[in-house]
């Protein structure tokens, strides 16, 4: 791990670089409120920014370019991603159990997935994200959770946006273009 921060508050990392981080690159645990990464690049065969238990994290204007998910989020943590470039990651951004997300302006490209979303009864605003060439969906949302899905362009992915489970909210203003499927929705 390049920086670990445990229950921790008002902790900004900005401006630097992380290489090589075997878990992640900047790591959030137990507590840790109102923290940001900012302006950094990381790369490596972890994680780029991981953000478990009840933390809270802004993660902007970053280049992340790692082997397993680029932002992790996971436990009821709470994740603001934007204007990040994500690229070779297993997915650009991650968020799963129940954890709430605001994922707007990100740039989501040459992943397995864009962004994935499996959350259990949790929100989620995905908006003006750009998912381009990911070998699975630009966008996933799956599980039990309230999204809203707008003005997000997936373009030449596997598949363009993809819904199972008890997904609700609105899906709407999107463009899909050139994917496996545009919109699929399963076992909602």
């Amino acid at each position: 791990i390049g920086v670990l921060v445990t229950d921790s508050h008002r902790l900004r990392v900005s401006g630097s670089s992380f290489d090589g981080s075997k878990l992640e690159g900047v790591s959030f645990r137990g507590a840790s409120r109102d923290n940001a990464v900012s302006s950094c690049t990381l790369r490596g065969p972890g994680h780029g920014v991981g953000v478990f238990r009840t933390s809270s994290v802004s993660v902007q204007s970053s280049n992340i370019q790692v082997t397993r998910a680029g932002i992790l989020v996971d436990n009821e943590a709470q994740l603001l991603a934007s204007q990040n470039t994500l690229h070779g990651c297993s997915s650009g951004i991650s968020v799963q159990g129940k954890s709430t997300a605001q994922v707007t302006g990100n740039t989501c490209e040459g992943n397995s997935a864009g962004i994935l979303i499996e959350t259990d009864g949790t929100q989620a605003y995905v908006a003006d994200n750009s998912c381009t060439s990911n070998s699975n969906n630009g966008i996933t949302l799956q599980g039990r959770s309230s999204v809203a899905v707008q003005r997000n362009t997936c373009r030449q992915n596997g598949g363009g946006i993809l819904i199972t489970g008890a997904v609700t909210g609105e899906v709407n203003r999107n463009t899909l273009e050139r994917n496996g499927n545009g919109l699929s929705i399963q076992d909602a």
